[in-house]
């Protein structure tokens, strides 16, 4: 056993760095150590940006009495996963319930999609009801039946965008209200786009050309490991 522990300690003297990886390949090593972080080395990579799961802020709108939020620039072939918040959204005030969504665009935002895509979720209320959203093939969920003037929020992750042999997958959560009384209702489910092509911009609105009235979104890419 000592014998086999001072050739793995002599092998490791040997390495350029002190963990086994693959070798043939140039890593850039950060931090010099036998292969474990301390918490404060975790710490350091991290708010240095080396680390994954770190957000960087690609784009911001704040709406006010819009059709549409648009983001043109998206970074897609530099994020494999894309996140986005949606907080305090509101729509104009309209007869019956409408459903949040996003088209995505192959052309910079010159066109967005209306075709190709397939979602699934379901939202409940605090009052019991549950609700099986119908897949809709010209848009993708972000939320379930929202009501009127009431404010809904939100997070979906959207995978694959500027990967031109993948199908673009997003999956959400959300809260909001379903109808005109005091209960809230929360949203979950995830959607698709089954065009293998890459994605370079993305559009959100609601059902019926309705007015966003109010609220933020915001674009982020999550930094891998």
């Amino acid at each position: 056993m000592t014998l086999l522990f001072l050739q793995v300690q002599h092998l490791f003297g040997k390495l350029k760095f002190g963990y086994i990886g693959d070798t043939s390949t140039s890593v850039n090593q950060k931090v010099k150590n036998k292969g474990i972080l301390s918490i404060q080395e975790n710490f350091d990579l991290e708010r240095q940006g080396f680390l994954g799961g770190k957000l960087e802020l690609i784009a911001s709108d704040t709406v006010s009495s819009a059709k549409a939020v648009e983001f043109t620039s998206i970074k897609e072939t530099d994020y494999d996963v894309h996140y986005v918040t949606y907080q305090g959204m509101s729509m104009a005030t309209v007869a019956g319930l409408q459903i949040p969504f996003y088209r995505v665009s192959n052309d910079g935002g010159s066109t967005f999609e209306s075709s190709n895509y397939a979602s699934t979720g379901q939202f409940n209320t605090a009052a019991g009801t549950t609700v099986k959203l119908t897949n809709q093939s010209t848009y993708g969920h972000l939320c379930g039946n929202q009501q009127g003037s009431y404010k809904w929020n939100g997070h979906a992750y959207f995978y694959n965008l500027g990967n031109s042999s993948k199908y673009s997958f997003v999956t959400y959560q959300a809260v909001g209200r379903y109808s005109a009384d005091s209960q809230p209702s929360s949203t979950f489910g995830n959607s698709a786009y089954l065009v293998a092509e890459t994605i370079n911009a993305l559009q959100f609105m609601v059902e019926s050309n309705t007015n966003l009235d109010e609220g933020t979104i915001k674009l982020y890419g999550v930094k891998q490991l």
